[in-house]
């Protein structure tokens, strides 16, 4: 009887630890299952349109420094994975990464209220966050800087009357990690090449 009675409640312990994570994913606004780790990821990446630059402070002498900045992964209708930015030189994290490019950016489904909605708090780990790091770069090559502006101008529109004379660019980051946190045990590291591969249109959003 005590061994059926643990059993039991044992059962109900996971029953009720899957019906929290199912709640949440089906809130979530089609937010893909937790075992699905890159597609996390590029849904992340593809429903918010702007999160947290965190850079090596020039004016802070090498600390750590993050401000909000807008951003876009292509067109409403083209994910791409890649992360675009459009910014000017004077701009203070730009500053940061002419002296040194290295950067992490941080994503997370309370930026959409999804997790408001829900009653959890951002920092629960079934709040899915991510941070994407890597080398902040200029976009430069024609075809890819007329994407780039096209979907920064359809998805923010008020780009397009920015001040001429800020000398604004695009940069895009240059991923070599991808730390995730969607569940509870600890964070994921995403593959970069499967979070590339995902075919964000295969994600009912």
């Amino acid at each position: 009887p005590y061994k059926m009675m643990l059993t039991q409640i044992t059962l109900t312990i996971l029953l009720l630890f899957i019906t929290s994570v199912l709640s949440i994913d089906n809130n979530g606004k089609d937010k893909p299952f937790f075992w699905k780790k890159a597609e996390t990821a590029r849904w992340l990446a593809h429903i918010n349109i702007w999160g947290v630059l965190s850079t090596s402070s020039l004016h802070l002498n090498g600390q750590a420094w993050g401000q909000s900045k807008s951003f876009v992964d292509g067109s409403s209708s083209n994910s791409t994975g890649i992360l675009y930015f459009y910014d000017s030189d004077m701009d203070t994290s730009i500053e940061d990464t002419q002296s040194n490019p290295l950067v992490s950016f941080a994503l997370t489904m309370a930026e959409r209220g999804y997790c408001t909605v829900n009653q959890i708090d951002p920092e629960d780990p079934k709040c899915a966050r991510v941070t994407i790091s890597g080398e902040f770069i200029e976009v430069t090559n024609e075809s890819e800087l007329s994407f780039a502006l096209n979907a920064l101008y359809e998805r923010h529109p008020a780009m397009v009357s920015w001040p001429v004379d800020h000398n604004w660019k695009v940069h895009k980051i240059d991923i070599n990690e991808i730390w995730l946190i969607d569940i509870y045990g600890g964070a994921s590291f995403v593959d970069i090449d499967e979070y590339y591969a995902v075919d964000v249109n295969s994600i009912n959003m």
